[in-house]
């Protein structure tokens, strides 16, 4: 008796390209500018958060960055709204044709090259419930869209663009890569970007209090 030819073996599942592989292929062929559409019909279903991660690599040095930061913090949380990781997302018009010249490009990836380094050892697929359905997909855009309205606010204080920069591309680099675990270290940086830039805010309203004081003190004085 001849023995049942075994079931043939299931064919291995293609791995998706990581951060910096996709980071590298949105350069590819844009003919010196990337508009903000690009970003996200060049990689499907993970554009919406990969746009948001490089929404916010100019955010990862100390430095406040005054007037950007307004600026893509309106970008950033639009997108988080309209349905991070959502498939087919279109962008309005005047958001989709934003380019970024080839220049600009190289200095962000070049600026956040350890940075996503970093994220490529820490995140990797680790299954969860709490990462599926549209209810998670909410909940997390309005995390996202929370710390992109940190960003708004013009403080001139060191730090107070990169944590919540920081915090928005772990959640959405966890969310991407669908890690279950590391989730939860993004949610612990997020905690501690708020708690961060709301110290600031109260530090500064009670030195301009007290400044105001003094000025008004001393004018009291001179009369």
């Amino acid at each position: 008796m001849t023995a049942a030819n075994p079931p043939p073996a299931p064919a291995a599942e293609a791995e998706e390209p990581r951060l910096s592989e996709l980071l590298g292929q949105l350069m590819q062929g844009t003919e010196g500018v990337l508009t903000l559409q690009q970003v996200v019909d060049r990689t499907g279903g993970r554009g919406s958060y990969l746009l948001l991660i490089f929404l916010c690599l100019p955010f990862t040095t100390p430095i406040p960055l005054p007037g950007v930061s307004t600026v893509f913090g309106v970008m950033i949380g639009w997108i988080a709204l309209a349905g991070s990781g959502s498939r087919g997302l279109r962008l309005p018009g005047w958001l989709g044709r934003k380019s970024i010249s080839v220049e600009q490009q190289q200095l962000v990836l070049r600026a956040s090259r350890r940075l996503v380094q970093w994220i490529e050892k820490m995140v990797r697929p680790r299954r969860s419930h709490w990462l599926g359905g549209a209810v998670s997909r909410r909940v997390h855009g309005m995390l996202l869209a929370f710390l992109a309205s940190l960003l708004l606010l013009p403080l001139p204080v060191p730090f107070t663009n990169s944590l919540p920069g920081y915090g928005i591309i772990l959640t959405s680099t966890c969310l991407m890569e669908r890690d279950g675990r590391m989730i939860f270290v993004a949610y612990l940086v997020s905690f501690l970007a708020t708690a961060y830039v709301l110290a600031a805010l109260i530090g500064g309203a009670e030195l301009i209090h007290i400044a105001w004081g003094w000025l008004t003190g001393q004018g009291g004085q001179t009369r």
